[in-house]
């Protein structure tokens, strides 16, 4: 198993010595596109299509540019590069994991064969996804669809020579990202300035709809057309969803937090924290 080509597959800067590893339900199509302005390819991507990971898994993969680079990174096995790592709380990643797996069919198969229910007809409840996940294999590589696995990665493990962990629930995204372009010599990105930001927000997140009803939340089926207006702050606050992550994606907890193997950005104390 080569960890550079394993999905999710990291992206790599063409004039710098720096790998960029997201975990799905991160921030990552904000990140992408922070990658792509850096990289020249925002007008690009955006014009190929109105959803970033589209340029990114059909046509940046498969440059040349990237592929030299990334051949490059796999020679030196990390040594000479510093790999970005943008990762979430785990328990607020899983919320928007199972709001995502409501929204689109991508653990349907499982929910349908473990569960019995038909979430396109019937909806989906935070039990039914954790008792589909329940057993099954969520660290990558796995056949279980990226967006509900663990964040933990393979390239984690490569021997880079520095690691700066950008968790977006500890320290504001944008604020985080700053600080990383001002401490490895990027430009500096006005996210105000370039629309596709506010744009992909505008389309990508849900309303968070605090619920009223009777049944205990975790039972609750939500259908796909309601995962537009979604409780997520009950979700993220509720025992028992901690509770599911820590049985399911265990091994994120305690590793995920914004910081810095040089010791520079993101430690404790540090204005940039929420």
């Amino acid at each position: 198993m080569n960890p550079f080509n394993t999905t999710p597959v990291p992206l790599m800067f063409s004039d710098h010595n720096i790998v960029l590893s997201f975990s799905p339900k991160s921030a990552c199509s904000h990140v992408v596109l922070w990658f792509y302005r850096h990289e020249g390819l925002m007008e690009a991507a955006g014009y190929y299509s109105a959803w970033p990971h589209n340029f990114r898994n059909e046509v940046y993969y498969k440059a040349a540019t990237y592929k030299r680079r990334r051949r490059a990174a796999v020679e030196a096995q990390g040594k000479g590069y510093t790999l970005i790592r943008v990762t979430r709380d785990p328990t607020k990643r899983f919320v928007s994991c199972f709001r995502h797996a409501v929204r689109w069919p991508l653990v349907d198969p499982l929910v349908k064969r473990k569960v019995g229910t038909t979430p396109a007809r019937d909806g989906m409840s935070l039990n039914d996804y954790a008792q589909a996940l329940q057993g099954e294999d969520l660290q990558t590589p796995s056949p279980v669809d990226v967006h509900s696995r663990v964040q933990n990665h393979p390239l984690w493990q490569v021997g880079f020579d520095r690691i700066i962990t950008l968790n977006v629930d500890e320290t504001h995204v944008n604020a985080g990202l700053n600080a990383i372009e001002a401490e490895l010599g990027l430009s500096k990105t006005d996210f105000a300035s370039h629309p596709q930001f506010a744009a992909l927000r505008e389309v990508h997140y849900a309303t968070d709809t605090p619920y009223e009803g009777d049944t205990p939340l975790e039972q609750l089926r939500i259908p796909r057309e309601g995962s537009v207006q979604f409780p997520k702050k009950q979700l993220e606050t509720l025992p028992q969803t901690k509770a599911i992550a820590q049985k399911l994606h265990g091994v994120d907890f305690g590793r995920v937090s914004s910081g810095d193997s040089a010791k520079v950005l993101f430690q404790q104390g540090c204005a940039l924290a929420r």
